[in-house]
């Protein structure tokens, strides 16, 4: 997903589509580890907390917003030198 998304931005600036394509790709990993781990466990957990199933539903996506919004910031710090320094050293 990361790839296409990146190749269909047309936007002139490379880092920008880079940082887009991360971010997209993370915002994917994101949302399916924890759909899985509320299709999977949101019962479980919230039996053994005396809960509802509202209460850890809320908690993923609490989980979700939190956490998610620094996985995007990172991803995008960390992919954009990366992608660029692999590109230079390539064209040696």
């Amino acid at each position: 997903m990361s790839y296409y998304t990146y190749k269909l931005i047309k936007v002139k600036n490379r880092a920008f589509r880079i940082g887009i394509g991360a971010a997209e790709g993370t915002i994917t990993n994101t949302v399916g580890v924890l759909s899985m781990i509320y299709i999977f466990y949101a019962v479980r957990y919230a039996e053994i907390k005396g809960v509802s199933g509202s209460s850890a539903a809320k908690l993923i996506l609490g989980i979700a917003v939190v956490q998610g919004i620094q996985e995007i910031e990172i991803a995008v710090l960390v992919t954009i030198p990366a992608v660029l320094a692999l590109d230079a050293m390539k064209k040696r």
